[in-house]
């Protein structure tokens, strides 16, 4: 069902009658055991008869500044979604709620450990840090580091954000922080390392790959690279305002970091890549090599569009 690469709309029911999801955009979201947690997020103040079902640590702070007709806000909303019985769930939270929030990141361990960074609420990018056991239909929740009012940079720990990407790396022992938007409206260029056994964070100086926003970052565990792809590298709200003139908006490369030496076989398949022209008599059929190495440089030639 999986695996047919075809769309198909669900109508999930609900764990509790009449209860839907907060409407929100700039969430966060992991999986765990078959399940798909949403946490947070901006969106309109739902009707009063709708708060009411909402579990009783449900928090929403209206945003007084939008200008919109209707009512919109932040909320710390969490909702489960079960893949394998198409319903909707209100797991019961305890301990360390975090306070609502949007376009803050997370990550989840395969033993059910989750981390949440950071995020907008009200007029401030927070650099908060909190942490939470999933326990069946129980979230457990842990602040590990206040937000502070930081104006200028730090090498202890990162300055209040959102709009950042936040990946598990290095076999879930660490979580790697890239980029963002600060309250002051600057766009980062900055690479952390948290430590997610002793929460300590490491700013990686050497790694700045250039101002990105709204990106995704990948790791591959075979390269040791982290991919930062897509994003925007200015201001949203100068360019709305016309101040900045025509700009190059997004990115133009796919930019990487390299947390470990890369493969012998990456290495191998550049090199060919790079000199493929004096090398191309010994890469024709019949040649000493092996059939399968001679389709990865085929398919890494097809994909450079070479």
């Amino acid at each position: 069902m999986f695996r047919s690469l075809k769309w198909k709309k669900l109508n999930p029911a609900s764990e509790i009658p009449d209860l839907l999801p907060f409407a929100a955009d700039k969430l966060t979201s992991w999986v765990y055991e078959d399940k798909i947690y949403v946490f947070g997020g901006y969106g309109p103040s739902p009707p009063p008869e709708m708060r009411e079902l909402y579990p009783r640590n449900f928090s929403f702070v209206p945003d007084n500044l939008n200008g919109y007709v209707y009512q919109r806000g932040w909320n710390n909303h969490l909702v489960i979604y079960d893949i394998t019985k198409n319903r909707f769930e209100w797991p019961k939270m305890f301990g360390d709620i975090p306070p609502p929030r949007a376009a803050m990141s997370s990550v989840c361990c395969s033993n059910g450990k989750i981390f949440v960074f950071g995020g907008r609420l009200e007029t401030k990018r927070l650099n908060d840090l909190y942490s939470a056991d999933l326990k069946k239909d129980t979230v457990i929740w842990r602040k590990i580091q206040n937000a502070t009012d930081l104006e200028e940079f730090s090498d202890n720990v990162p300055i209040g954000r959102s709009w950042f990407s936040f990946t598990l790396v290095n076999g879930e022992k660490h979580a790697l922080l890239y980029g963002g938007f600060d309250t002051f409206e600057r766009v980062l260029s900055d690479a952390w390392l948290l430590n997610l056994e002793t929460c300590q964070w490491k700013r990686l100086s050497c790694f700045d790959r250039g101002q990105r926003l709204w990106h995704t970052a990948v790791f591959s565990k075979t390269m040791g690279t982290v991919f930062l792809i897509g994003g925007v590298q200015e201001n949203l709200f100068m360019q709305d305002q016309g101040d900045l003139g025509p700009v190059t908006w997004h990115p133009k490369s796919l930019e990487t970091i390299q947390l470990s030496p890369p493969p012998l076989l990456a290495l191998t398949l550049e090199e060919i890549n790079k000199n493929y022209e004096s090398l191309k008599p010994m890469l024709e059929e019949g040649t000493i090599l092996p059939r399968n190495l001679l389709n990865h440089i085929e398919r890494r030639r097809q994909g450079f569009g070479i």
